[in-house]
């Protein structure tokens, strides 16, 4: 299982704290999160907190383990985007943050990569480092809300597909119901029949048997 720890906020006056190889997973991050190339990792972090609507931006880097065992490095940026590399390379996974959810970036699908980062930064433990998070914030209040429309959603599918149950079991029982009454009315008005034509056959005979003796009398 994975989990997101070792928090930290990155500022243009703490890149020099980074290793060379999160510097180039920085510099690596500026097209795919911003649009633009970026020469330094100074370069991304420029658009990163450029001024907008008095938004400043945020960058946070974050190690993702498995067993304690370092897997991933993971960027945020400005809260719900996101770049996943390899751990300690600036080889990229191909998976990212689109608006607080992991999809493979190609085609904007939850991968089972993604599903597990998903997963592990929702349910990261808190810890004071990562008290402050804005993106952990941001990501836990998007997807609280996202589980319970959907949690209200299968409720009423579930209330939907019983309420058709009880009405198709309903309708099969009222036509078992109607074909064993119609099956009943028909053995009755045969049972009731059956006197008639014989009593019929028998008249026919005597009338038959009449006719031969005046036959003879001539």
């Amino acid at each position: 299982m994975l989990q997101f720890r070792n928090y930290r906020r990155v500022t243009p006056e703490t890149i020099g704290r980074l290793t060379p190889v999160q510097q180039e997973q920085l510099t690596l991050s500026g097209k795919p999160v911003y649009g633009r190339d970026a020469q330094t990792p100074a370069e991304t972090l420029e658009m990163t907190f450029a001024a907008e609507e008095g938004d400043e931006g945020e960058a946070e880097l974050w190690e993702v383990v498995e067993n304690d065992t370092p897997r991933y490095d993971v960027w945020i940026f400005d809260v719900d985007s996101a770049m996943v590399f390899e751990a300690g390379t600036a080889t990229d996974t191909g998976v990212g943050m689109i608006q607080n959810y992991f999809v493979e970036i190609r085609t904007n699908k939850p991968t089972d990569l993604a599903k597990a980062l998903q997963n592990a930064f929702r349910n990261r433990p808190n810890e004071d480092a990562a008290s402050n998070s804005p993106a952990l914030s941001a990501y836990r209040t998007a997807i609280d809300a996202v589980m319970s429309a959907e949690s209200d959603n299968e409720t009423r599918a579930e209330d939907a597909e019983e309420s058709t149950t009880t009405r198709t079991t309903k309708k099969a029982t009222a036509k078992k119901s109607a074909v064993k009454t119609a099956a009943t009315k028909k053995s009755t008005l045969k049972k009731t029949a059956m006197p008639s034509k014989k009593k019929a056959k028998k008249k026919t005979s005597t009338k038959k048997t009449t006719t031969n003796r005046k036959s003879r009398n001539r």
